[in-house]
């Protein structure tokens, strides 16, 4: 589901648009940039935001996050993890703006407080879940009160910045989860090219903090276990009466040959597999 309304529509002219999301599959957008401030809240589920020479940031629900203007982004979720997302691009502040509760200069302050924490997963404290909430339901229902629109919009905006002076760790969904998540995830794809910078971004987690985590509740780093899946993936193929030659096991368990497929098995079972092969 993809519903939104442009500012002009509720006539607010700083307010280019606002988009209610409901993600069921996975997606990868197109790269881009514009002249606007964009805001992104995950009311549940998770995204993650690449940029172009940055890391990607990772959202969970209960969090948002705040793009600069002509910054080149896009969003992703590889999991086709569930997600409802609300997003709202905002002009930048240059003169008086009609319908506005603020002056020109507390428009300038706040968004001088989303510059300051700007590219950094941010809490969504409860009194802006409730306004949230309220104003994705009104985008989603084609709300035709244009009044009542704006006045969330705005309320939108004004709790966003004293969210970012107040708050500042994004919530983390529980380590057990997203290591499990990852596991899953790896046991998947392990026949495939399975790039750790794809599994960091995935847990929500720093580098250094991911393997710390999944070493502690796997009891393998996160390489490790991957080639422990490619092996107990190569045994069964290895075991299946008329099976596919070692090459065909070796790629289709992501081994780039034949040859270091070989050698790993031997230093993880202490038997060739032409050998187990055999048998």
């Amino acid at each position: 589901m993809f519903k939104w309304k442009k500012g002009k529509d509720i006539g607010l002219a700083a307010l280019d648009t606002i988009e209610a999301m409901r993600h069921h599959d996975t997606y990868r957008q197109d790269w881009h940039a514009h002249p606007f401030w964009e805001t992104h809240y995950i009311l549940s589920g998770r995204l993650t935001y690449e940029f172009a020479g940055r890391a990607p940031v990772t959202i969970l629900g209960g969090a948002f996050l705040v793009i600069p203007p002509d910054m080149r982004h896009r969003a992703v979720n590889t999991a086709g993890t569930p997600s409802v997302h609300l997003g709202t691009r905002w002009r930048p502040p240059s003169g008086p703006v009609a319908c506005s509760p603020f002056t020109a200069l507390e428009r300038k302050a706040i968004f001088a407080t989303l510059a300051d924490r700007a590219l950094a997963a941010q809490t969504i404290p409860p009194d802006l879940t409730r306004v949230l909430r309220e104003l994705f339901a009104a985008v989603e229902n084609d709300e035709p009160d244009a009044g009542y629109v704006r006045l969330l919009a705005w309320t939108v905006l004004s709790r966003t910045a004293r969210a970012m002076r107040f708050h500042s760790t994004a919530p983390r969904e529980d380590a057990d989860a997203v290591v499990r998540a990852v596991a899953d995830r790896i046991r998947r794809d392990c026949g495939e090219h399975v790039r750790m910078a794809d599994l960091v971004a995935f847990s929500g987690y720093s580098q250094t903090r991911f393997f710390t985590l999944f070493r502690e509740k796997m009891g393998l780093s996160p390489n490790s276990f991957l080639t422990r899946c490619r092996i107990d993936k190569a045994k069964q193929l290895l075991m299946a009466p008329d099976g596919p030659s070692l090459q065909e096991i070796a790629l289709s368990c992501g081994f780039a040959t034949a040859s270091h497929f070989s050698a790993t098995f031997r230093r993880y079972e202490g038997v060739t597999p032409s050998s187990m092969k055999r048998r």
